[in-house]
């Protein structure tokens, strides 16, 4: 059975964003107020679609939610280029030559940041949801989603906007319905619901069931987690520390299944293949006891396996094959630790013991793509006081290379990976709940 993976991307609280988006106090705060460590802004965990275009001109978006053209405004940037085979990870005798429009092996090549969107932004998550092959953005504010449709240039259009229940601080997609249409499913964080918006393949949306859940939801796996062939929801909720699976019926509705003790705040979950049986389990990072959750899949449902330490403050995960030996591992982006987090799985239902990875300052959200196009995954990590994107990488011997840094928005929380103009290179897409944020692209310059 092939699985129905979806990246989710997830946004986690601290005062920055909460004061931005209108909403209450952090729930993973100690202190009750929204403080948090020294930070501002929020965190999600990676992951994108991408569609394949055949246009491959350098373009920029949109700044002002009522104009509807597709110019936009280049933020503070720089040019990131791999020139140094020895310490940066160029693969083979291919020459690294930025801007000739042939994507190298090893090649990070980006240009500045164009700012999109201007509105704080507390999730993001990137699809074709007006199925013309070309990866749109979908992004979370306080009551309401932007929807900006790319037009295959790395522009978008202006963006249209539905009014959700509450802040908006999680969202993920997936084809609910059996229409063929990537949906979009949200999490209402100040309402403590989330809902599901079905596409009508023409990048409009339909609002859907509103279903309660814990308190603070904050980020969603969506995959087929009971072997039917039909897409189901798996929902972490910050605030009362759990795990809520929904079983979906095909036709974009969906049963409460079960509720899943999990860690203390729950700050991101993925599903992920442990075991090479046909149920995924699900892993939840829990930002309050630094640890990652991990949940057997079954015909029954799911049970415990074990909580494994990962650095402090874990804020995103997600899955993806960083040992290269085919068998799904686990990242997660530590904030406290300024790194990140590899639980490598072995395929026979264990998951070893955590290696770290030194990332930047304040990671707050990660994505896994091979960026530098070596056959490798790397993870783009979202560095929310260095004002930039880091890029980790490993070489041919499985270790960790020194991470490169990528400039973007102020306050990056939100972090994705698509093709958004064509040309073959993965470009990178930030949010930010700061008041300068906003959602911005940093096209790729191969």
């Amino acid at each position: 059975m092939a699985y129905h993976w979806v990246r989710v991307l997830r946004i986690t609280c601290c005062a920055g964003l909460t004061a931005a988006l209108g909403m209450a106090g952090c729930k993973d705060d100690p202190s009750g107020d929204g403080g948090s460590s020294g930070t501002s802004g929020g965190t999600t965990t990676a992951g994108a679609s991408s569609g394949d275009t055949a246009d491959s001109t350098t373009g920029s978006g949109v700044t002002d939610e009522t104009d509807s053209g597709s110019t936009g405004a280049q933020m503070t940037g720089t040019t990131a280029v791999v020139t140094d085979s020895d310490t940066l990870g160029t693969t083979g005798d291919v020459p690294i030559e930025c801007g000739n429009g042939e994507v190298a092996p090893g090649e990070l090549c980006f240009g500045p940041a164009q700012q999109v969107l201007p509105t704080p932004t507390g999730a993001l998550t990137v699809a074709d949801f007006d199925n013309d092959g070309v990866p749109d953005i979908a992004a979370g504010h306080d009551g309401s989603v932007s929807l900006l449709l790319g037009v295959g240039d790395g522009a978008f259009l202006a963006p249209e906007i539905v009014g959700t229940a509450g802040g908006v601080l999680g969202l993920a997609t997936g084809e609910l319905d059996g229409d063929a249409f990537v949906d979009l499913v949200v999490a209402n964080a100040s309402d403590d619901s989330f809902t599901v918006w079905l596409s009508a393949g023409d990048g409009t949306l339909i609002e859907g069931d509103t279903l309660g859940v814990g308190a603070f939801p904050r980020a969603f796996a969506v995959a087929d987690l009971d072997d039917d062939n039909v897409l189901d929801i798996a929902v972490v909720s910050e605030g009362s520390s759990e795990l809520t699976v929904f079983t979906g019926l095909g036709d974009g509705t969906f049963a409460f299944a079960e509720i899943l003790d999990t860690g203390a705040s729950p700050s991101g979950v993925t599903a992920f293949d442990l075991d090479g049986d046909a149920y995924p389990e699900l892993a939840v990072a829990n930002f309050g006891s630094n640890s990652v959750t991990t949940f057997q899949g079954s015909p029954g449902g799911f049970s415990l396996i074990e909580s494994t330490a990962v650095g402090p403050g874990p804020r995103g995960i997600v899955t993806v094959d960083i040992t290269d030996d085919g068998q799904d591992d686990l990242a997660t982006a530590d904030q406290a630790a300024n790194g990140i987090s590899v639980l490598a799985g072995a395929g026979d239902g264990e998951l070893d013991p955590f290696s770290q990875a030194v990332a930047g300052n304040n990671p707050r959200a990660l994505a896994a793509a091979d960026i530098d196009a070596d056959g490798r995954a790397d993870l783009a990590v979202a560095l929310e006081t260095d004002n930039a994107v880091g890029v980790l990488r490993t070489d041919e011997d499985g270790q960790w290379l020194v991470a490169q840094t990528i400039a973007t928005a102020p306050q990056p929380a939100a972090i994705a990976t698509a093709d958004l103009n064509g040309d073959g290179a993965h470009d990178l897409i930030t949010a930010s709940a700061a008041a300068d944020g906003g959602v911005a692209v940093v096209l790729a310059d191969p």
